[in-house]
């Protein structure tokens, strides 16, 4: 079995499962995978966001239900938790979608508006229409990437061409955690 039917036989199943359990990176690979006709774009699209507005309903609803445990409320009294929760108590409809979009929230994200006063319906919708565009972004800067590299290297083997996507997602993927850090030590600085 070859990698390339590996790819067409479980890569859309695959990135649903990224969507699920990582993201970023697994949306770029779609993208740049959809570059080279592994499926068309909007299936990665469609897999990437799914999986992942399955992993953020499945937190939410966790959080919700189980909003006592003692783990859930040292969640909440974190440093991290307290923006989201303050624009949740002010604008719900933001709080739900912007999440997505904030690096290191992807995963407490859910959770800490699980535990706010949210209504689960407001917090369904918004955060569809939060996944279908980041699923759109990550897929699209994977495509991109993926075009951008075959003008610079030509057509490569499926490995070469994964091997470059990836380190190219983990350089991005650094840089804004670098850049994150940096941010959030010069806010603390006095």
């Amino acid at each position: 079995m070859t990698l390339e039917t590996l790819i067409a036989d479980w890569g859309l199943p695959a990135l649903f499962l990224g969507g699920v359990f990582e993201g970023d990176g697994a949306g770029m690979v779609g993208g740049a995978l959809a570059h080279r006709g592994a499926f068309p774009l909007p299936s990665a699209w469609a897999a990437i966001s799914a999986g992942a507005f399955l992993a953020d309903q499945v937190l939410f609803q966790i959080a919700r239900r189980h909003r006592q445990m003692p783990r859930l409320q040292r969640l909440a009294a974190t440093a991290a938790a307290a923006p989201l929760l303050a624009l949740a108590a002010r604008r719900p409809a933001l709080a739900s979608m912007s999440f997505r979009f904030l690096f290191g929230m992807r995963t407490i994200g859910p959770l800490v508006l699980g535990l706010s006063a949210i209504p689960a319906r407001l917090y369904l919708v918004f955060n569809l229409l939060a996944v279908a565009l980041w699923g759109a972004l990550v897929t699209a800067l994977g495509y991109g990437a993926g075009h951008v590299l075959e003008q610079l290297f030509g057509r490569l083997d499926t490995v070469r061409h994964l091997g470059l996507i990836l380190g190219l997602t983990a350089a991005l993927l650094a840089a804004a955690a670098f850049l994150h850090h940096r941010l959030r030590r010069r806010r603390e600085k006095p």
